[in-house]
């Protein structure tokens, strides 16, 4: 990851607030929403995720992660405050600095690699993408362009999937990498082989591109 700047807050929240340990509940972000008069997509725009990720919030699947409750938190203090009577510290802050994360995208059908850089078009200051189509491209460019995260088709030519992840993971350069892989069906086999070397996640087409994005947002 590589460091960048965010825009300059008015107002530092307490610390309590943005802590690991404190999170605004479902009611309170959708209450917060209704309080504005917006829709899940207008909200998710304002704050910079995906509408999944909102809908999620307010269905208590998911909560808002650290990057998302600074943006709330900091767009929204005065009606925050008016209707839960949250505290703030109303002293100028800095520029706070956040990570850019890079993310590798591998996949030869070209709807799914539009409909992911689709789905982080609202957070696109956040993360850096590089896209390869077949497995040695891919591979060199895990190497070159060194992503945080790799989002890798389970069907790919020139090498396969799993043999990718495992050069990747006997790889120092690149064992850290995280991988999520995506697939036409269940694999059970593919699944099995792949979490022994780590891979942890899987999701199956047709893709859940807001899913996967809670995903990114969660493993980075």
């Amino acid at each position: 990851m590589k460091s960048g700047l965010a825009p300059s807050a008015a107002f530092q929240p307490e610390f309590d607030l943005m802590s690991e340990d404190h999170t605004l509940s479902p009611d309170q972000i959708r209450q917060l929403r209704h309080h504005l008069r917006l829709s899940q997509a207008d909200f998710s725009e304002q704050v910079g995720v995906a509408y999944a990720s909102v809908n999620r919030w307010e269905n208590g699947r998911t909560r808002p992660n650290l990057a998302a409750k600074r943006a709330i938190l900091t767009k929204y203090r005065y009606e925050l405050n008016r209707l839960f009577d949250l505290p703030f510290h109303e002293e100028p802050t800095p520029e706070v600095p956040f990570e850019v994360s890079k993310l590798l995208i591998v996949d030869e059908d070209e709807r799914v690699l539009q409909s992911i850089i689709r789905g982080l078009k609202d957070q696109q200051s956040r993360y850096e993408v590089e896209v390869a189509r077949e497995g040695y491209d891919a591979g060199m460019k895990a190497l070159t362009f060194e992503p945080d995260l790799v989002i890798l088709a389970a069907k790919i030519s020139g090498i396969s999937c799993q043999e990718l992840c495992e050069r990747l993971h006997h790889n120092e350069k690149t064992r850290s990498m995280r991988i999520v892989v995506l697939a036409d069906t269940v694999d059970t086999d593919l699944q099995e082989s792949l979490r022994e070397i780590g891979v942890r996640h899987f999701f199956t087409k047709p893709l859940d591109v807001g899913r996967l994005i809670d995903t990114i947002e969660d493993l980075l």
